[in-house]
């Protein structure tokens, strides 16, 4: 196509005439060498030298031109003269840039027609041909010929072209002039400058075919401007609604929607990447703000490294985890911006809800120790964060500090209960859980809770415990040696050691004791304790007495004889029976379905109590107390114990032993039926009449006073008509131990619950107030 020159000659520039033909012929030459189907080299073509080109550069930008003005010297017009004035040398070397720009600008469109004529859907919306750069590569190699010319201006003039870009580059120059033409010729430039970004599957990874000189990189280095925005700012607001319609996406599968967020984080950054280094970065941004920290998305990434359930526990804490990429960057998103107050915030509100979740449903505290476990291994390097977030919600969940500690101490009974031979160190298994669970508790206050369970264990069971306290095939043995890691410098643990130590001891005597007795009818298992050793728990009415039978009378002055000859410090040591402690294994004549004999698991008062019907099957209340020297209140609970359970029932003011009894099969363990204590209401008891009203609960740790229970009502009461907001359970309970001691949980709980339900105080969400 033959571009006819735009640099117009004035009559006295007609010497220049072949400069401007060659010009011309050389931006013809090059133009129709792009506009072939096959480029041929550029030695074949009539283009001249770098240095003819520059040459004829030189003499166009330094040629004089006069041009006619009139002259000032007469007033009239008509008497004015003509004369010559050279034209402003700046000028020229404008005019020779404008003629520059002009024909490249010509020579770039007839390149682009001809792609059109090739393929009239050449740069149409999802072509592909825009992320080729086979077009490209030929362009830059023919369009470089124009360098001498095109580069002469900014080179040799640089005080003249001051808006022009530094250093100044043809090549690039030239790259910018053409993406400009390919804008201006598409019928909807936008929507064809956004479709050159190639498709982001989210669950694919993404290869790019973005190269160097692909279309869409060529836009965002020379931003060009499309309908009055610049090409950066509509890619910037692209990407950010791609990252919004991925995130928006309704899913009920959290693991499928975090691994699809992470793998179109990856493909977009991969092709912003490609693009440029800075459109990373801005791209970066918008998905931190978008993703990382959006809480919504947070909530899905821990439902996906946190399952539900025990079952459902797996592997997590590694970085092919996408819900723990997703929140370990969060974390060092919000750090690296100073916002970890905000993040602590977020993250707070989550776990609470996730814990929630996890144990409201079934009140498993099982599930929500593990729920705990899983979340704090979401992230390794906030872990410490992490740590003490879970601990402060486990305890919001579960109602305050003490009730936290009640239910793992309780949760700890039941693992012992139900795994006899155990490994806690197997990975996901309860009794890990249960050990692990130990990092949520800033102090090692639940160990006093542990030590009572213990000791009740102790109890019930003799000197025989202490193998699963001291060999390491048991479970307990094993939580032991992990508290003695844990808190092995704090006195709630030496205590705990103490009483093992205790026990071994116990253990050594039992075993001497039983050699010189075991002849016996009556096995007779002795736990001897220091006084000031014994959580005080324990000590409350040991003042209790009874009148023993007489095998059990004589088998006491035995052994306590026995004791002072063994312990070298015996004669210096007053033995005191603790009856109240005192457990027994009654053999019956009632037979289970398997044939075998039930034996009852009993305290001593109950086994006193059940002996007198050995010689007569009938006794009124009057007569059992006059012979076995108990107290009303204690006599009234163990007949109400037999009464319950079905051995006794109350006819004319007469307890009777029934002669066919069915146990309840189902509390039968090992052949042996333990018949629980319920606990009396004192202040509703009557002391003296043994037909007159009971009120009996199901608690099991000892009786309380009518004076202790009415000043911890009273207590209770004048604590929240002090705190105007009110208290939680273990606030409250912290605040009467300070002003009150010598009491147990189950003492407060009873008390708490009368002044409750006599409407001195009200608890709502929780919280009691007066």
């Amino acid at each position: 196509m033959l571009m006819e020159s735009v640099l117009h000659l004035s009559n006295n520039e007609k010497r220049y005439n072949p400069i401007v033909k060659a010009l011309d012929r050389t931006f013809e030459n090059v133009s129709d060498l792009l506009n072939r189907e096959e480029i041929c080299p550029l030695s074949e073509l009539d283009i001249p030298s770098y240095a003819a080109l520059t040459n004829m550069c030189r003499i166009m930008t330094q040629r004089k031109i006069f041009q006619s003005v009139l002259s000032d010297n007469s007033s009239t017009e008509q008497n004015k003269t003509k004369k010559l004035r050279p034209l402003n040398q700046r000028d020229i070397i404008l005019d020779f840039w404008k003629y520059c720009i002009q024909k490249l600008t010509l020579t770039n469109k007839s390149f682009i027609d001809h792609l059109f004529v090739v393929d009239p859907g050449y740069f149409s919306v999802g072509s592909d041909n825009a992320l080729s750069n086979l077009w490209y590569n030929d362009y830059r190699e023919t369009i470089n010929a124009l360098d001498p010319i095109i580069s002469y201006v900014p080179s040799n003039f640089p005080q003249i072209l001051a808006d022009i870009r530094r250093p100044f580059i043809f090549l690039e120059f030239a790259e910018e002039n053409l993406v400009k033409m390919v804008i201006k010729t598409s019928p909807n430039p936008k929507e064809f400058a956004l479709s050159l970004l190639p498709p982001l599957y989210r669950l694919k990874p993404y290869n790019s075919m973005i190269q160097e000189s692909s279309l869409i990189t060529l836009l965002y280095k020379y931003n060009v401007a499309i309908e009055g925005t610049s090409f950066k700012s509509l890619l910037h607001q692209h990407i950010r609604s791609l990252v919004n319609s991925v995130i928006n996406e309704e899913s009920d599968d959290a693991q499928a929607f975090v691994n699809g967020i992470l793998m179109f984080s990856k493909n977009i950054m991969t092709y912003s990447k490609k693009i440029a280094i800075s459109l990373a970065k801005v791209t970066g941004d918008i998905f931190v703000e978008c993703v990382l920290m959006n809480k919504d998305i947070l909530d899905m990434s821990l439902y996906y490294v946190s399952p539900s359930s025990y079952d459902d526990y797996t592997e997590i804490g590694t970085s092919e985890n996408a819900g723990y990429w997703i929140i370990t960057q969060a974390f060092l998103s919000y750090e690296k911006r100073n916002r970890l107050n905000e993040y602590d915030d977020i993250i707070s509100s989550l776990i609470k809800k996730h814990l929630n979740e996890s144990f409201k449903t079934n009140h498993d505290m099982l599930c929500l120790l593990k729920k705990a476990d899983s979340l704090s291994r979401v992230a390794k390097c906030p872990y410490i964060l992490y740590k003490k977030i879970i601990a402060t919600e486990i305890k919001e969940v579960l109602g305050g500090t003490l009730k936290f500690e009640e239910a793992y101490v309780k949760q700890i009974e039941l693992f012992i209960r139900k795994s006899s031979n155990c490994d806690i160190t197997r990975r996901g298994s309860p009794e890990r859980l249960v050990a692990g669970s130990t990092r949520f508790f800033s102090t090692p206050s639940f160990l006093t809770l542990y030590m009572r369970s213990l000791f009740r264990r102790i109890i019930l069971q003799g000197p025989g415990i202490i193998i699963s306290l001291t060999n390491e095939r048991y479970p307990e043995s094993r939580l032991l040696d992990h508290f003695r890691e844990e808190f092995g410098r704090s006195t709630e643990f030496e205590k705990i050691s103490d009483l093992v130590e205790n026990l071994r001891v116990n253990d050594e005597l039992f075993k001497r004791y039983r050699l010189e007795s075991e002849k016996d009818e009556i096995v007779f298992e002795p736990l001897v304790f220091e006084r000031q050793k014994v959580p005080h728990l324990f000590l409350e009415n040991t003042g209790e007495t009874v009148e023993l039978p007489k095998g059990l009378s004589a088998r006491w002055e035995s052994f306590v004889n026995f004791y002072k000859e063994e312990n070298k410090h015996g004669s210096l040591q007053k033995l005191s029976p603790a009856y109240n402690l005192q457990h027994c294994e009654v053999d019956t004549p009632y037979t289970l379905p398997n044939g075998e004999s039930l034996t009852l698991e009993l305290t001593l008062f109950q086994t006193c109590v059940l002996s007198l019907f050995n010689e007569i099957s009938n006794l009124t209340f009057k007569e059992l107390q006059n012979q076995l020297k108990l107290s009303v209140a204690t006599l009234q609970l163990v007949l109400k114990s037999f009464i319950d359970i079905g051995i006794l029932y109350l006819e004319d003011e007469q307890y009777n032993l029934r002669e066919t009894f069915s146990p309840p099969l189902k509390r039968v363990r090992n052949g042996k039926l333990r018949v629980p204590l319920p606990r009396l209401r004192e202040d509703l008891a009557s002391r003296t009449n043994s037909s007159s009203s009971t009120v009996y609960t199901s608690h099991t740790e000892g009786l309380s006073s009518q004076w202790k229970q009415e000043l911890l009502k009273a207590c209770i009461v004048r604590t929240l008509k002090q705190a105007s907001d009110g208290l939680r359970y273990d606030a409250l309970f912290d605040d009467i131990k300070k002003q009150i001691s010598g009491f147990s949980i189950g003492e407060f709980k009873d008390a708490l619950y009368d002044v409750v339900n006599d409407k001195f105080i009200s608890v709502v969400n929780d919280v009691y107030n007066y």
